[in-house]
């Protein structure tokens, strides 16, 4: 993306103000939507001003980029008084451009470090940003044939043990479940109404994490819960908490494994959960017409493997999801937020001794790519995704790339332009109106307090 930049600078106030240590930074658009046309210049306003008695004197950085990638402008200022800037900022191309500021207060009173962080995103035309790079012909032979693998090879194994008395007070049988992969079992937490009857399911995985360590009993549904974690998440004698720190020895779990696409952490969970998935549509309990999934972050990116590989979901309700359009550094120069591979692999080769296979690495980087999975999206899933400005961790630049990749009949995308990485009220609403829907399929009507989660 190329952009035209101007600068222009005001000082609110000719005089020094006695003014706070902790500073008062806003940044703001011409646009209250962010979003413009290509050829439209943006105006990026970034206001500094304070709010009790202690002098504003501190260096800001101000940088902008291709969506935390490409740096367009990286330069410091003295900020001593209420002051203003304004960037003018075009495109020739469909991205979005991000301000980050960012400053050092010094230590707090017990001497931690205090760092400072304000970030505001324009869009330029993202309903057309397009995936960097086709899907390599090896793909879907890859997956499926693993998939096969496992089913020839591996005995699914499915077990189901009863929790005594967890979810009988809401009238629901609560279950550890797990299924076996050929690298190992994918464990998850089942509930399931006692009530005879086929149930719609909803399924969902988690965030970057430890997991679940219990059933989610949803109303009138079936729910699976599904931990990418390496371990039975009641293993005894430990918490949850310590089975992911030992996940994350010697180095965090997302580059355990290496760059081979069989080896990598994620392969397991990857084909444990599609096979858990494939196994809760036979059950007698479930009606295999009325599955959903739900997933934020790591488990967005999740929806999108497991309902290429299952084609199970009628509906996929997916929020600031990761994998998407990793290649986007790559080709465009943007940014790809925490799942940077590329430069994570050649850190630790580097550190290994050893080169990097350039080739090995490009291969393993499109079978974790969820743009390739979404082109295997059935037509008919209903599909709506949620998306977050200014989030670091899974840029709006590659969940819009993915999005607009998706073949299917119904799709929709919700912007907040002030969210970074969590979930929001929107995506809440979300999740509960797929959960109506599927309970509407099935002819089950249920009351339930509109209690909406931030």
């Amino acid at each position: 993306m190329k952009i035209m930049l101007k600068s222009i600078v005001s000082l609110l106030s000719v005089v020094i103000l006695a003014v706070s240590a902790a500073p008062v930074v806003n940044i703001s658009f011409d646009k209250e939507d962010a979003l413009y046309q290509v050829g439209e210049k943006a105006k990026f306003t970034v206001a500094f001003a304070s709010d009790n008695d202690e002098p504003l004197n501190h260096d800001f950085k101000i940088k902008l980029s291709h969506d935390g990638g490409k740096e367009y402008v990286n330069t410091t200022i003295k900020v001593t008084a209420p002051m203003s800037m304004t960037y003018e900022i075009g495109a020739d191309e469909p991205g979005f451009v991000r301000m980050d500021v960012t400053a050092n207060l010094g230590p707090d009173a017990t001497g931690k470090p205090q760092n400072f962080q304000k970030a505001g995103t324009v869009g330029f035309n993202p309903e057309k940003i397009q995936i960097s790079t086709p899907e390599p012909d090896y793909f879907w032979k890859f997956w499926k044939g693993e998939m096969t693998k496992a089913e020839e090879t591996c005995p699914l194994d499915a077990k189901m043990e009863l929790l005594e008395g967890e979810g009988n007070d809401a009238g629901y049988n609560c279950y550890k479940v797990s299924v076996a992969t050929p690298a190992g079992r994918v464990y998850g937490f089942l509930s399931v109404p006692m009530a005879p009857g086929k149930y719609p399911a909803v399924v969902a995985t988690h965030g970057t994490g430890a997991g679940y360590d219990a059933a989610e009993i949803i109303p009138g549904c079936v729910t699976l819960l599904l931990n990418a974690l390496n371990a039975d998440p009641r293993t005894p004698g430990k918490t949850l908490k310590e089975l992911y720190a030992e996940s994350n020895k010697p180095r965090f779990h997302f580059f355990t494994g290496g760059y081979n696409p069989q080896t990598y952490f994620f392969y397991r969970p990857v084909i444990g959960m599609a096979r858990a998935v494939n196994w809760l549509a036979e059950q007698p309990f479930v009606e295999p017409t009325a599955i959903g999934y739900d997933g934020s972050s790591q488990g967005g990116g999740f929806g999108y493997f497991l309902a290429a590989l299952t084609n199970r979901f009628a509906y996929l309700v997916i929020h600031e999801p990761g994998f998407c359009d990793i290649n986007g550094e790559k080709v465009h120069q943007r940014g790809v937020g925490v799942i940077n591979y590329r430069r994570i692999f050649r850190t630790l080769d580097k550190q290994n001794g050893v080169d990097t296979d350039e080739e090995a690495l490009d291969k393993f980087v499109e079978c974790y790519d969820a743009k390739n999975f979404a082109q295997h999206i059935n037509k008919d899933c209903i599909v709506r995704v949620g998306v977050g400005f200014l989030d670091f961790a899974c840029p709006p630049s590659g969940v819009y790339a993915v999005y607009n990749s998706l073949n299917v009949a119904d799709k929709e995308i919700f912007t907040d332009i002030n969210l970074s990485h969590g979930n929001n009220k929107k995506f809440h609403e979300l999740c509960r109106w797929m959960q109506d829907e599927l309970r509407g399929k099935c002819g089950i009507h249920v009351e339930i307090e509109n209690e909406m989660e931030e």
